[in-house]
């Protein structure tokens, strides 16, 4: 297949499904498309284009089969814990409450609620979602619940109907849950027909059919995205979400893969931020302050208690090709510097790292005079103190100073931080949380919490904190790194490659000669060389 070729195939795939192929991807998609050739007896590539492109029945047909080699079926029940987490313990409720007292004001027989799971894969999503709706809903079947579940992909669909998964679709997945909702069946588990019976499946094209539509896909309560714009071109993402807005009602929520939008505009929609996850609403709708509080996690294992097994090294890389000049080198030494282990792109250093002036007029009438005191000077003590590991009295120093002036955000950071280097995580914990409720949308916090589950090997929670950095400083170059190396632990390619593509779009924007961190263990040159290596650009 010459080139021209190549690249109108290219076009025609975004241009029908969204989908856009790698260019490490194209040799394969060369193969795929020689074995349609093949089986449809056709003369040529050219004539397997002129089918797809005809636009008729066989042409509606063959892209059917295409998906089937295009599309990955990769899904768990209840994957991701803390977007599950969001939508038990708020967003589900909270559409409960809304849809009850509709029902009384406008006198209806049942309530309803309305979900759509928009690729839904193999099924283990939307089922999810139903056995969540049967444990926050006691009358659940006095109301009227509408599911659907829609994909490219007919096998996976056909699977979804029948409801029957191997073990790995469980693999984070409380056995309780496993043995309450599926029975075995022939090596396998089969799905109880009361909740299979909650779902329905249908074929969809995001990219090509109408939505709304005037049969199932309306007026919907939440639409549930994930991990399906990873696959797409920048336009067709927008297109969508032109329809997903459409395709909502007034207080529905859309929930996507994290970090999925990363710069894509959103027009339709708005953004809020939980700690979990972002979720978005139409903007028409006018959100309250009850809306972008805290969520209470507590009950969440109640349903899925999900525990990794493994330990888990944000800054590993078991790459062979970084040789000595690993990405581990982006490790911070506290002996030179009293900052995270985990550090942010140099763009986003926080101010404990500048020579600002601490603003202390608020404070009382100390013996210690310290209104000259700079953050900088702060720093420098804390730092001689921790390096001659006197623990003890760098946080007596921090604490004494605190006690003058409790709405200083980096003197609960470097408390944090030197709690956190002594291994003593629920003070260090406290003192994030203290950080964060003067300055909620600094990043450094979140790193050190990110830390924190690294060595506690909470490797979901890990991914939750990273994601949220992203939000909060999408030009957080190393958040997007420690994400690639977990992506890449987990056999998740496709995120490690996407994730170390955005940090080196970041990193080309820097100058060459800049350092990664403040002691200038790497540049941005050297790291530029170690990631175009790893994705063999």
């Amino acid at each position: 297949m010459n080139d021209n070729l190549l690249q109108r195939f290219l076009q025609l795939l975004v241009t029908q499904a969204g989908w856009q192929i790698r260019q490490q991807d194209q040799i394969s998609l060369g193969h795929k498309i020689e074995f349609r050739v093949k089986a449809l007896k056709l003369l040529n590539a050219e004539a397997y284009y002129q089918l797809l492109n005809a636009e008729n029945e066989q042409s509606y047909h063959e892209w059917r089969q295409l998906a089937l080699l295009l599309t990955t079926t990769e899904t768990y029940f209840f994957r991701d814990e803390g977007q599950f987490s969001l939508l038990r313990n708020k967003l589900i409720p909270e559409l409960i409450e809304q849809k009850r007292k509709k029902q009384v004001l406008n006198g209806e027989s049942k309530p309803t609620l309305r979900i759509w799971s928009a690729g839904c894969s193999t099924g283990e999503e939307p089922y999810s979602l139903a056995i969540m709706l049967t444990q926050l809903i006691p009358d659940w079947e006095s109301w009227n619940l509408y599911l659907i579940g829609t994909d490219i992909n007919l096998n996976a669909l056909e699977k979804a109907k029948h409801g029957i998964f191997t073990s790995w679709s469980f693999r984070q997945v409380n056995p309780e849950v496993q043995k309450r909702y599926f029975s075995p069946w022939k090596g396998d588990w089969k799905l109880d027909v009361k909740i299979r019976s909650m779902v329905n499946f249908e074929y969809g094209n995001l990219v090509k059919n109408s939505y709304p539509n005037n049969n199932s896909i309306y007026d919907m309560d939440l639409i549930i995205c994930r991990n399906v714009f990873v696959y797409f071109d920048s336009n067709s993402i927008g297109v969508v979400l032109n329809k997903f807005a459409k395709s909502l009602n007034l207080t529905g929520y859309l929930i996507t893969g994290h970090a999925e939008l990363y710069g894509q505009g959103l027009n339709l929609l708005k953004s809020q931020v939980f700690p979990e996850s972002v979720v978005y609403q139409r903007r028409d709708h006018v959100v309250t302050s009850s809306q972008v509080k805290e969520v209470n996690r507590s009950n969440s294992d109640s349903f899925n208690n999900i525990n990794s097994p493994q330990k888990l090294d944000l800054f590993a890389n078991n790459d062979t090709k970084l040789g000595n000049n690993s990405l581990s080198q982006i490790k911070s030494d506290y002996n030179k510097y009293p900052t995270q282990k985990l550090q942010p792109n140099i763009s986003n250093i926080p101010n404990i790292n500048q020579p600002k002036v601490v603003d202390l007029q608020a404070g009382n009438n100390s013996d210690r005079t310290i209104s000259q005191v700079t953050v900088d000077t702060i720093i420098e003590q804390v730092q001689v103190l921790v390096k001659n590991k006197n623990y003890l009295k760098a946080i007596s120093e921090l604490e004494e100073i605190l006690a003058q002036y409790p709405n200083n955000f980096n003197i609960y950071y470097l408390l944090a931080k030197v709690y956190a280097d002594l291994g003593k995580y629920p003070q260090a914990k406290k003192y994030c949380e203290q950080a964060l409720s003067v300055d909620s949308r600094n990043i450094m916090p979140h790193y050190i919490l990110a830390n924190i589950a690294e060595e506690q090997s909470n490797i979901t929670e890990a991914k939750v904190i990273l994601k949220r950095i992203i939000y909060l400083a999408p030009d957080s170059i190393s958040a997007y790194l420690e994400l690639a190396s977990i992506y890449q632990q987990e056999g998740d390619i496709t995120r490690c490659v996407k994730m170390r593509n955005v940090a080196l779009d970041f990193l080309k924007k820097l100058p060459t000669n800049a350092t990664v961190e403040p002691q200038g263990e790497i540049t941005v040159a050297e790291l530029i060389n170690q990631l175009e290596e790893l994705l063999n650009i």
